[in-house]
């Protein structure tokens, strides 16, 4: 009896870890302006976390930093005025790359390109924390 007791219980604790999400944690959000002008008003929401820069100058760079954080793999809210006052919106969902090991962790780093279109990236450190 208990080898079968014992038998089920690691064949429910291997089903268990099987289906279980990797986990995936981050601690900085950049973001480049690449426009060619000067920008606003920048605003970044990833999950809980706020990324504010009140002028962003052409080829300048608007980052936060904070303690290690699940990643939020959900979709990432961005807005700016451009140099004529226009507002921009985009909504980004990067994916992950399967390159990126569970556990170590990630920089997101956003690109504001010259037609306003934004490009993004995930590096990771390069060792485990």
């Amino acid at each position: 009896m208990k080898t079968i007791t014992l038998l089920f219980s690691s064949l429910l604790l291997v089903a268990s870890n099987a289906t279980a999400a990797p986990r995936y944690y981050f601690n900085q959000i950049g973001v480049s302006n690449l426009t060619g002008n000067t920008i606003s008003n920048l605003e970044v929401q990833v999950g809980k976390h706020e990324l504010t820069c009140d002028t962003v100058n052409n080829n300048g760079y608007c980052h936060t930093m904070f303690g290690k954080r699940p990643y939020p793999q959900e979709p990432i809210e961005m807005s700016w005025k451009d140099s004529d006052g226009k507002q921009q919106k985009q909504e980004l969902n990067p994916g992950l790359p399967a390159t990126l090991s569970p556990g170590g962790t990630l920089k997101l780093l956003l690109d504001i390109q010259q037609d306003n279109s934004v490009k993004w990236d995930l590096k990771q450190d390069g060792f485990r924390n």
